[in-house]
């Protein structure tokens, strides 16, 4: 039995001790660390806490913006007695105006810098520049991540991030601000990407789906906390210098406390680095024990070995797009992704344009994501994942449709209704980042993650500018549009093979092997 089953509590024998996972066979397989430490142990649970505080600022760095873009009526200041008034307006009627005047205390970045009329745009282009940022990080801290480290990775994203928040606290101009917006997606999304592959290397194959579910529970309970705080908060300003504070306290953290990924440094030849690791995390009573432990640790390393030579690990994403069954995997996913991110972020931003309270709305709709969270929590390893991808987005999209004739004179239901969509279309956002990690091998796991983002990372970029389409036309149009696609995700998925209960592959041989295609084997040996 693994260690996440047994009861919590203090217990003698599991003091800094792995004694269970060093007895047994030695002659059977050891082909990952949790072979070593177990899947959930004191090493685990000692990493877990820490991942938690470093990335809990992450709705606050990525999400807490929105809230500083909600509408408010506003008009231009004449000499004029008869001043033009403008409620909620997408557009305006007049020339020029020298000054303009908001109807809110809040210090938003529409107030701030007249994101109104002409400048509507710009308030989308906001919105997206973080995301932008998460497009060229999926290429840049991704090489970095798989060549110098996942720990280095997040060390450099959080150096980032400091500075672009301080930045973005003092920026004279939304010009200044985009910039600065821009270059934190890159620390952002890498940070995310970075803990993550930590994580998903450190336990074992049958607790993968929980640990990434549990890993999105610090997201979803993240952003209530910030929803809350954003309503008080109300200068935007303020609340990054709080970011930026908050990231110093979590640079400390990853620098001094949290340890690299064994797995990675195995699996990049870095054997001494990681038996150090191990050695600082694993405390032997006995000689027997020690001599049990380097054995495993040799076998494993040996395993490793054998799977990622140099050849290998000077791959690039190129070796896989080589092989035509696994092309087909990768443009697959590629348009899944695409349609996943896009309807995410879709929806959240379209929230903009509903009736009632901006906050009171994302709170009732992080309500579902939050339920889907759980569901996928406790439900993951029931499910093929697959299945999941299929299921999930054929919800939201039939959610969506019925939404349509609903979208204006059904407010509570079109609400109700919206709320069911956004939890199938979150359960995807976490069943998606378990599938393809497991998908693809170590050596390249995070650079061919950051390919498939980055088509994600198109649907959220162009997610954004919706309120700039509900401009034009009708919300049941955008509805639609959203709709649509959904049906195409969930169409393709179909064609994407299983990974559920499978060990992770380390090599590009190992993928073949793992989804069937033995045929191809050859094909890529011998290249």
């Amino acid at each position: 039995m693994d260690a996440v089953d047994e009861p919590e509590g203090p217990r003698p024998a599991e003091k800094d001790n792995l004694v269970n996972s060093l007895e047994g066979d030695d002659d059977g397989p050891i082909e990952h660390v949790s072979d070593l430490i177990g899947s959930w142990g004191p090493f685990q649970r000692r990493l877990f806490p820490l991942v938690i505080i470093v990335y809990a600022i992450s709705p606050f760095s990525n999400a807490s913006l929105e809230f500083y873009m909600v509408k408010s009526n506003y008009w231009c200041k004449s000499e004029n007695p008869e001043v033009i008034s403008f409620t909620q307006a997408r557009s305006c009627q007049v020339d020029t105006c020298s000054e303009w005047i908001h109807n809110t205390t809040r210090t938003t970045l529409v107030k701030e810098w007249n994101l109104i009329c002409d400048r509507f745009w710009l308030a989308s282009l906001v919105l997206s520049a973080y995301q932008f940022g998460y497009l060229i990080s999926s290429f840049v801290i991704g090489i970095i991540s798989d060549r110098y480290g996942r720990k280095f990775a997040v060390i450099v994203c959080l150096i980032i991030e400091i500075i672009c928040f301080l930045g973005g606290a003092t920026a004279p101009s939304v010009e200044v601000f985009l910039i600065f917006r821009f270059i934190a997606g890159i620390g952002g999304y890498g940070r995310f990407l970075g803990l993550l592959l930590v994580l998903v290397e450190t336990v074992g194959p049958k607790l993968r789906g929980k640990i990434v579910a549990a890993y999105e529970w610090i997201w979803h309970c993240g952003i209530l906390v910030m929803i809350l705080v954003t309503y008080y908060v109300e200068n935007f300003r303020h609340l990054y210098l709080g970011v930026a504070l908050y990231q110093f306290l979590c640079l400390f953290l990853m620098i001094f406390k949290v340890q690299e990924s064994i797995r990675w440094q195995l699996a990049t030849g870095r054997l001494d680095s990681a038996r150090r690791t191990l050695h600082e995390n694993v405390q032997l009573n006995s000689d027997q024990e020690k001599a049990a432990f380097e054995r495993k640790l040799d076998k494993l390393s040996r395993f490793l070995l054998k799977h990622n030579s140099a050849q290998e690990r000077s791959k690039t994403i190129i070796d896989i797009w080589r092989v035509p069954r696994l092309l087909r995997y990768c443009l697959t996913l590629y348009i899944f992704w695409f349609v996943q991110t896009f309807f995410f972020y879709g929806l959240k931003y379209n929230a903009l344009d509903l009736t009632g309270n901006y906050f009171i709305n994302m709170a009732m709709i992080q309500q579902s994501s939050l339920i889907a969270n759980i569901f996928v929590f406790l439900k993951v390893e029931k499910f093929r994942r697959k299945t999941l991808l299929f299921a999930c987005m054929a919800i939201a999209s039939i959610s969506l449709f019925t939404t349509i004739p609903l979208a204006v004179n059904h407010i509570f239901f079109r609400n109700i209704v919206l709320m069911i969509g956004n939890f199938a279309i979150a359960m995807n956002s976490m069943v998606i980042y378990t599938y393809t990690a497991e998908l693809f091998p170590t050596t390249m796991r995070h650079l061919a993650l950051g390919s498939c983002s980055v088509f994600g990372r198109v649907g959220s970029i162009s997610a954004p500018f919706i309120i700039q389409l509900n401009r034009y036309m009708s919300i049941q149009f955008t509805l639609c549009i959203f709709a649509s696609l959904g049906v195409l995700g969930a169409l393709i998925s179909l064609l994407l093979p299983e990974t559920r209960g499978k060990e992770i592959p380390d090599t590009v041989q190992d993928m073949l092997e793992m989804t069937g295609e033995k045929a191809e084997k050859q094909t890529v040996t011998s290249k």
